[in-house]
């Protein structure tokens, strides 16, 4: 392992062994992730698909034998009540990351996990077994705002959200408070003054809150770059601004089109951006190239 962090660099490769070579124990302070959700979709860059192979079997008998016991014991469990099948194999690629990713995080460091509900209850127990049940803050329901005419033809309750795990390592998490502006016109009871606003909740992305809608059911969304899973940067905005402070680094392992390194890069937190797919990497650094950062009050320029 290299003694010095790859801040503010974008790192080409598997984010397992980029994790074990360039980040030391500790060293991060806000750690966002949204892996590959087990779709069973083929996109243009990467397959989302994780089938039962010689592979994923290679991964399964190194975590049994050398991984963590509770999340090595909780997939053998699921391997003897599920059998050895897809979701075995996407658990068994993400549970050494997210161990890695433990590891990693500062004491008073924030995770947050960004998955959909086909998955959520499998990666919630490998997190309660890696951090602690105690460690969890919460689910973040994202409504997507995508009801499309395929979807409407499904025989069940339409889908129309992802949920983000949010996982501390301590009790001494870094939290800046969020209020949304209250309406026109709003004057707190009594003599009191105005409220800050109304308080932040676990469901984002109502029809009260701009720019958190799927930016892939706007037709003009200037975010756009063509990257298939890309979130909205108001998303991203909101977490780096909750959990982590200017100056602060912040990491996101499957980096993607690079909204996370935006977010961090306009609020003067420093970055370390990882993923497999070159044309991510570059799509990113392109991106990177355009923002100027806000710098904190006493920051040098």
């Amino acid at each position: 392992m290299t003694a010095k962090l790859p801040v503010n660099q974008i790192l080409l490769g598997d984010n397992l062994d980029l994790l074990r070579r360039h980040v030391p124990d500790a060293g991060v302070d806000l750690i966002y992730l949204d892996p590959p959700f087990q779709s069973g979709q083929d996109y243009v860059h990467f397959r989302d698909r994780w089938p039962w192979d010689k592979t994923s079997e290679a991964a399964f008998a190194d975590l049994v034998e050398r991984g963590p016991q509770k999340p090595a014991a909780f997939l053998q469990n699921l391997r003897e009540l599920l059998g050895a099948g897809d979701t075995l194999a996407y658990l068994t690629m993400m549970a050494p990351r997210l161990v890695e990713l433990y590891r990693v995080l500062k004491p008073t460091g924030s995770l947050y996990l960004h998955c959909d509900p086909g998955m959520s209850h499998y990666l919630k127990v490998l997190l309660d077994l890696i951090f602690g049940p105690e460690y969890f803050r919460g689910e973040i329901v994202w409504r997507i705002g995508w009801i499309s005419g395929f979807k409407t033809r499904a025989r069940k309750w339409i889908r129309n959200h992802d949920v983000i795990l949010y996982y501390v390592k301590s009790r001494r998490f870094t939290f800046n408070k969020i209020h949304l502006n209250h309406t026109y016109g709003y004057q707190r009871r009594g003599k009191a003054g105005k409220a800050p606003g109304i308080p932040l909740e676990d469901v984002w992305g109502l029809s009260t809150e701009e720019g958190l809608t799927s930016i892939h059911i706007m037709s003009f969304s200037r975010e756009k770059l063509g990257w298939p899973t890309q979130k909205p940067e108001a998303l991203l905005d909101r977490i780096v601004a909750a959990s982590s402070h200017p100056l602060d680094l912040v990491l996101d392992p499957f980096c993607g089109s690079g909204t996370t390194l935006a977010a961090a890069e306009r609020l003067s937190r420093r970055w370390i951006g990882m993923d497999i797919s070159s044309e991510a990497v570059a799509l990113a650094q392109k991106r990177l190239e355009k923002i100027t950062p806000l710098l904190p009050p006493g920051a040098a320029s």
